[in-house]
This record gives structure tokens, C-alpha cells and sequence, in this order.
């Protein structure tokens, strides 16, 4: 699981850059991903996204796998 700090407008630009750069969709504060074999859920609470992996390729370390959605995430 991670949680990375976001203001609503950060959020919102998050979501737009990751519906046009991967075709994923977050749809409102909270839902579910699934691209690409790797699947979780997300809850945005107005301050915190908090998503946590489900499902990944098994030969992927979740470590790794949450690594990559914090920095991108959190970056900007």
C-alpha cells in the first residue's frame, strides 16, 4: 500500500496525465485498477491517494511495483 499527499488539483491533473499517457481511468475518489496484469484499488480522501496493489505479475517484487506508482505519483 502507499499514500501520497495530494491537493484535489494535483489529484486531478494525476488523473488527467494517467488517462492520457496509460489509458487508465480513475473514475471519482475511489475504485479499481487493472491494466496490464497488475490490479488494486484506490481511495482519494481530499488530502491522501492511498492504492493498494491486488494483483501483480509474480516474478514483479510488490516493492517494486509500489516504488514506480510512488514516484510517479508523487513527482511532478
Amino acid at each position: 500500500m502507499i499514500q501520497v499527499k495530494l491537493t484535489p488539483e494535483q489529484f486531478a491533473a494525476k488523473c488527467a496525465q494517467l488517462k492520457a499517457e496509460q489509458d487508465i481511468e480513475l473514475a471519482g475518489n475511489t475504485g479499481l485498477l487493472d491494466h496490464n496484469g497488475f490490479s488494486g484499488s484506490y481511495a482519494y480522501d481530499g488530502t491522501t491517494l492511498t492504492i493498494t496493489v491486488t494483483h501483480k505479475p509474480f516474478f514483479v517484487p510488490e516493492s517494486v511495483v509500489e516504488s514506480h506508482l510512488l514516484a510517479w505519483f508523487a513527482g511532478s
